[in-house]
């Protein structure tokens, strides 16, 4: 029954997704960025998970002291890990994404008019360029969101982090918030190319803090070691 009420929806989810995009645009073109890049990407995020009768539960937002910014890291299991943090986070942040999804027609106008910050990873120049639009944005009040995987998992397991999202966190001064997402993988696995959701128990873990001051190095180690200790047994 479940299966059946998807495709039924399908319509109205594309509907949903499509006038999303072009409310961001739109408030972010007209100066209204607090708008289009947080009221807005909650409530698309939450209405689109209400949609797809799901939940989220989320353990240790209590760990984020209010007034303060951060680069929050995530494991990267699946489509819908981006509605869980958009909806449940309960933070304005600006994303950090691969250059490649300003090609995606709409989606990319939109990203570029919310200031989200594009990785170049082409050479060593836009990587230091990328960092300090990150900066720019986290001195004007905004946290940073990024997957230090770069892209999903193929079969729910962390893979290698990238570097970058631990420069710009040293550059910066800013703590690092790890996130441990859970179900997204079950829910849309990536391998087997399906484009409905699955049942799955959705949730988001919050770890506490970790100062910036240590090597890159270490840092990674960190933050890959507090996400793999809430992941669910069989990611591990």
């Amino acid at each position: 029954m479940y299966r059946i009420y998807q495709i039924l929806i399908l319509p109205l989810l594309l509907v949903h997704s499509v006038v999303f995009i072009m409310s961001m645009w739109l408030c972010c073109l007209l100066g209204f960025d607090r708008v289009g890049t947080g009221l807005l990407p909650r409530w698309w995020a939450k209405s689109l998970l209400w949609l797809l009768l799901r939940r989220v539960e989320v353990h240790g937002r209590e760990h984020l002291r209010e007034g303060e910014h951060y680069v929050f890291m995530a494991n990267h299991q699946g489509m819908l890990d981006i509605p869980m943090i958009n909806g449940w986070l309960g933070r304005d942040f600006k994303w950090m994404m691969k250059k490649e999804l300003e090609r995606v027609p709409l989606f990319g106008g939109a990203c570029r008019a919310a200031r989200f910050v594009m990785v170049d990873n082409s050479n060593a120049g836009t990587v230091r360029r990328t960092c300090r639009e990150a900066a720019a944005l986290m001195r004007e009040g905004y946290s940073i969101c990024l997957f230090p995987e770069g892209s999903r998992s193929w079969d729910g397991r962390m893979t290698d982090f990238h570097k970058g999202g631990f420069v710009l966190a040293k550059a910066c001064g800013f703590p690092i918030v790890p996130i441990t997402v859970n179900g997204s993988f079950e829910a849309l696995p990536r391998a087997k190319g399906v484009s409905l959701t699955e049942p799955s128990r959705l949730s988001l873990t919050i770890h506490d803090p970790i100062d910036a001051s240590a090597s890159c190095e270490e840092l990674m180690q960190r933050v890959r070691d507090d996400i793999h200790k809430s992941l669910d047994d069989k990611f591990k």
